[in-house]
């Protein structure tokens, strides 16, 4: 079996297949975001999401991005709330123990 294809099965596709529908499966954005933190609160699990400010600026999606931040807050307790260092010392964590 190929490097390619181990990593590919390595992926657990079946259990990703249903978070990568909810992602894909509306035309707006915010909604598809919305249905993604619904799934995670139902299922648990890690949304990170990633941009840059021009790329927001550049597609005025700045207001989309506020409604996408109050949606969260308003279903995720704080303490399910992490930082990408806070994500990053876990993947460590958890690779160094295997």
């Amino acid at each position: 079996v190929s490097e390619e294809r181990r990593r590919l099965a390595a992926w657990r596709w079946p259990q990703r297949l249903p978070m990568l529908l909810a992602a894909v499966t509306k035309k707006d954005l915010a909604v598809r975001i919305h249905g993604l933190i619904d799934r995670l609160c139902r299922r648990g699990g890690l949304l990170h999401l990633w941009g840059h400010s021009w790329e927001i600026d550049r597609f005025g999606g700045w207001d989309m991005l506020e409604s996408v931040f109050a949606y969260a807050a308003e279903r995720l307790p704080g303490a399910a709330r992490v930082t990408n260092g806070e994500v990053a010392r876990a993947a460590a964590k958890a690779r160094s123990s295997r």
